[in-house]
């Protein structure tokens, strides 16, 4: 990104200098617009890309090595161990379009997912945010759309398992994920280890829609899962003004 911005601003700004008065000249000023423009790229980038989950997710198996990423055209991409063979599945092939999260960096269909293989190893399964199961068939490169009822009764069950775990994650998109099926499923084993995480420090900060604004968002995910089972919940800041110094801006 720095090295963009400096390419960016160098070719931009040099032209204005030729067979100008001082070649001294165009080389300060070129270099103190790219030491503003760095500080502001960077700065600016920052705030903007916290609130998204940069990774892909990856799953791996004694088959199989999976990952789930935000460009369109290769959104699930296979690894078979053994033959070490790959092959992709577009987004569009999922058919969860009108469930996904977009940015300017990608499209984050799977974020808030949950995702793990089936007792067989050659079906991967897929929570989305929105409590929909999709599958993937690993050994036909296939999408599933909708899962078998028997798979998605063990499927249901696993989630909600798996979210028990995750909220001691290491992980603040995990512990984010495993709130929100916790309270989409009103699983109320999990309300002590939910309280919990109404004390969590992860955030991010945004300026969408308008003013610059730091987000808890595993307690915010915490609190509407406990709320979801009429829990009451009261003096947890989730969100709070966050501006920017005039160097950030």
């Amino acid at each position: 990104m720095r090295h963009a911005a400096r390419t960016l601003v160098t070719d931009s700004i040099a032209p204005l200098f030729a067979g100008r008065r001082s070649v001294a000249l165009c080389r300060m000023t070129t270099l103190l617009v790219v030491i503003i423009s760095t500080v502001l790229v960077s700065s600016s980038s920052l705030r903007i890309l916290a609130s998204e989950p940069h990774d892909a997710i990856v799953r791996s198996s004694k088959k199989y090595h999976v990952e789930l990423r935000p460009t369109p055209s290769d959104a699930v991409v296979i690894r078979r161990i053994e033959s070490k063979k790959s092959s992709t599945i577009a987004l569009e092939r999922l058919g969860i379009l009108e469930a996904t999260e977009a940015s300017t960096a990608g499209i984050w269909w799977y974020q808030n997912a949950l995702v793990f293989f089936d007792q067989s190893g050659d079906l991967l399964v897929i929570r989305l945010g929105n409590g929909q199961f999709i599958g993937v068939n690993l050994k036909l490169s296939r999408p599933m759309p909708k899962l078998p009822e028997s798979l998605r009764e063990f499927s249901k069950r696993h989630s909600i398992e798996l979210s028990l775990r995750l909220l001691k994650s290491e992980n603040p998109f995990e512990r984010q994920a495993a709130a929100i099926v916790c309270g989409q499923e009103k699983v109320e084993r999990s309300i002590p280890l939910l309280r919990d995480l109404l004390k969590d420090n992860e955030t991010y900060t945004t300026n969408v829609p308008k003013e610059w604004t730091r987000v808890y968002y595993v307690r915010k995910a915490a609190k509407v899962a406990l709320q979801f089972m009429n829990e009451s919940v009261s003096n947890v800041i989730v969100e709070e003004s966050d501006r920017p110094t005039k160097r950030g801006r």
